[in-house]
């Protein structure tokens, strides 16, 4: 974003922890200016790069700072918050990190409208800082995708998937897990696939019967890696494919699609809802998602 040299207050310097870079949660010392709209980037000017977002460090104490003779102004009334800008740039809009509304986590349910389209969109946030996700509703995507001043944008980055919900089961499932991918590849999202723990059926539909037929050399056990031949069908609320046509309270094991180039070296086999007795088979496949 542009700003005007009337816009700014550059060659300032900290050397305290004052700040810490929004990227990725370090403290920042050095040359910094400040925006009129209550902003704060490294480097002495606009000219002066590279000029990355930087944000007060809550974590130092402001009364002690202020006495210390450091730059900026000690509000009485709000011992947590000082301000950097000279008071004619304070932004009277603008709102403390530790003031600002911490997000809320939130499950968005699919619509009719959206089983008939076949996918409807689900929203994340990551902390920056660490790898942590949540699940968030639209407004909150909105809210911290238009850096709103009640939020604690500054700390997190929001990103959204088109979610399959109908289908092939196995073509959701693989679709949605590549989607998680690109996700990861594109924003750096490290770990955000390992949180989804093979739920990437969540939410589907069936637009018949919830049970299913697999041949073999699809759907793989996912504690042993064996190959699946059987009925399965998809866990209403989890979200996983399962073994057996039905879900039952006795025992039952998850499946997943095979992924890449796997050789099948022994195959489980499932009659209607009873498991037989593992095949040993040497069975060369190539496969994607």
């Amino acid at each position: 974003m542009y700003y005007p040299l009337s816009q700014i207050t550059p060659n300032l310097t900290t050397s305290n922890g004052d700040f810490i870079l929004v990227s990725n949660g370090e403290t920042y010392i050095g040359d910094y200016y400040a925006t009129s709209d209550g902003k704060y980037f490294s480097g002495k000017t606009p000219q002066d790069g590279p000029n990355n977002l930087i944000i007060p460090n809550s974590l130092n104490n402001p009364q002690q700072d202020v006495e210390r003779g450091k730059t900026g102004t000690y509000n009485t009334e709000d011992p947590n918050t000082i301000s950097y800008l000279p008071p004619s740039y304070i932004n009277a809009v603008s709102m403390p990190i530790n003031k600002a509304n911490a997000p809320t986590p939130s499950i968005i349910l699919p619509t009719d409208k959206d089983y008939e389209i076949g996918e409807f969109q689900r929203y994340f946030l990551k902390r920056n800082n660490s790898l942590k996700y949540i699940e968030i509703d639209v407004d909150t995507y909105n809210n911290y995708k238009t850096e709103n001043p009640q939020t604690q944008y500054q700390l997190y980055t929001p990103t959204y998937i088109n979610w399959n919900i109908s289908g092939d089961p196995i073509d959701v499932y693989n679709t949605n897990r590549k989607l998680s991918i690109q996700t990861v590849e594109n924003l750096k999202w490290y770990g955000f696939e390992q949180s989804f723990k093979s739920k990437f059926c969540k939410y589907f539909k069936p637009n018949t019967q919830n049970f299913f037929y697999t041949k073999g050399s699809e759907l793989k056990v996912l504690s042993t890696g064996e190959n699946y031949v059987g009925y399965y069908h998809i866990h209403s609320n989890r979200g996983v494919i399962m073994e057996g046509k039905f879900h039952k309270e006795a025992k039952h094991e998850i499946l997943v699609p095979f992924v890449g180039k796997e050789k099948i070296t022994k195959t489980r086999v499932s009659i209607d809802n009873e498991v037989g007795t593992s095949i040993r088979k040497n069975i060369s496949r190539e496969s994607g998602y």
